[in-house]
């Protein structure tokens, strides 16, 4: 996710499983992980303290459609 300035979020993990994290350089920003039920799906989302969590919630998202082409 480019931001403006030199902090841009990467996506790294298993995208097929649905689990990987964001980082900002070597820090990890947030970890996205998704949980198979009968009913539905559930995300996790772990944002770290002084993260934008609109911003990797919405990273998420997208991250979502573009790998699954929804």
């Amino acid at each position: 996710m480019d931001v403006p300035g030199p902090d841009d979020l990467v996506a790294e993990g298993n995208f097929t499983d649905h689990e990987y994290r964001f980082l900002r350089g070597t820090h990890e920003a947030a970890h996205v992980s998704k949980t198979w039920f009968t009913l539905g799906d559930v995300y996790g989302i772990e944002v770290e303290s002084g993260e934008d969590a609109v911003l990797v919630i919405e990273s998420a998202v997208v991250t979502e459609l573009v790998v699954f082409d929804a």
